[in-house]
């Protein structure tokens, strides 16, 4: 059996270290690029926060803008204290409208509460109290204290401070 061997002129590098050199170029322009890569994704994610950014705020100022109409078509009674707080929230995609309604007769205090989507006018919840003897706030159960969840179900509520909690899903986030 002849064994072949091959003959490498002097000077000429062996193979194996024309492969590792070229291995580890290799690797060189891999990390290069995985480099450039990395820079490029965090320019992008830079650039998509921007956007959404100013995105959320240009539905902030419509809600805001819609949420003062929605305030001024409420009806509510002149003679009242009357204002309305509003929220763009983000995750539903919906404007809402908190509409406040305050107003004393004697020793007497009603106070009225709507929660609706400032632009298709659906109502989420509602709170009526009538406080006519004069008793504490808080001590007067409310007489319509209803507010519609995220899923659907009615859920009614026995104050002033448990429809707050309740509403917060709407008002909040």
């Amino acid at each position: 059996m002849a064994v072949h061997r091959a003959i490498i002129p002097a000077g000429m590098p062996s193979l194996r270290f024309v492969l590792g050199g070229l291995m580890l170029f290799g690797t060189a322009c891999n990390q290069d690029k995985i480099a450039r890569l990395e820079k490029q994704n965090q320019e992008l994610a830079a650039k998509v926060e921007a956007i959404l950014k100013t995105a959320n705020l240009d539905a902030q100022a419509k809600c805001a803008q819609q949420a003062r109409i929605a305030f001024s078509e409420s009806g509510l009674d002149k003679q009242a204290m009357r204002g309305y707080t509003n929220h763009y929230n983000q995750r539903l995609n919906k404007c809402f409208v908190k509409l406040n309604s305050l107003k004393g007769e004697g020793k007497g205090l009603a106070t009225y509460k709507q929660v609706q989507d400032a632009f298709e006018g659906k109502s989420y919840a509602e709170y009526f109290s009538a406080n006519i003897k004069g008793e504490p706030v808080w001590s007067v159960k409310p007489t319509v204290c209803l507010v519609t969840m995220q899923s659907g179900e009615e859920k009614y509520c026995e104050s002033d401070k448990e429809f707050e909690e309740l509403v917060r899903v709407y008002m909040e986030q």
